[in-house]
């Protein structure tokens, strides 16, 4: 399955006044479309 992820540089993450924890906006992000395996974190992860 394939899954599409965005990302951001710290710079363009804001946290607006008086928002909840844990919610921000941010700008200028990029995309990438991932391949959701996760034999690859179980190897890692022994």
């Amino acid at each position: 399955e394939k899954v599409e992820v965005d990302y951001v540089l710290k710079k363009e993450v804001k946290k607006p006044a008086g928002a909840k924890p844990g919610f921000v906006v941010y700008y200028t992000n990029y995309s990438l479309i991932a391949i959701a395996d996760i034999s690859g974190i179980r190897l890692i992860s022994g």
